[in-house]
């Protein structure tokens, strides 16, 4: 998965989030492996009473099972910290963008405006369209 923001934002904000979903993805097949695995070959049929060792192994392979989706847990809260950060300095530089674009826009019609009243004093070295 690629996530780009536009300009220097994107740059600066996309690594945190290839980390992120690497570590998703390794926890679950993590998580996918144990449960293929490992509980799968604890538990072959509902009928059969589980063994003290078997318990034990379930016991474990459970609270594995359960650190990874809490690994898996704070990685995602991770991610979303470091997407609301790229979308606050998303927003900033949109609004810089804008504040920038409005004083180009005035300075270009400053610059039109001045063109114009030279072209009045000196009409012979005026702009031809």
């Amino acid at each position: 998965m690629s996530f780009e923001l536009c300009g220097v934002v994107g740059s600066v904000c996309t690594e945190p989030f290839k980390i992120a979903i690497d570590k998703a993805e390794f926890y679950y097949q993590q998580l996918y492996g144990l449960h293929t695995a490992d509980l799968d070959g604890i538990v072959e049929n509902d009928n059969i009473a589980l063994t003290d060792g078997h318990q034990t192994e379930l016991h474990g392979a459970i609270q594995e099972k359960d650190t990874i989706i809490n690994e898996a847990k704070v990685t995602i809260a991770v991610a979303q910290v470091h997407l609301e950060t790229a979308q606050h300095q998303k927003e900033e530089f949109e609004l810089d963008l804008a504040e920038s674009t409005k004083r180009w826009d005035s300075q270009v019609a400053e610059l039109q405006a001045e063109i114009e009243r030279l072209s009045v004093i000196n009409p012979t070295h005026s702009r031809r369209s």
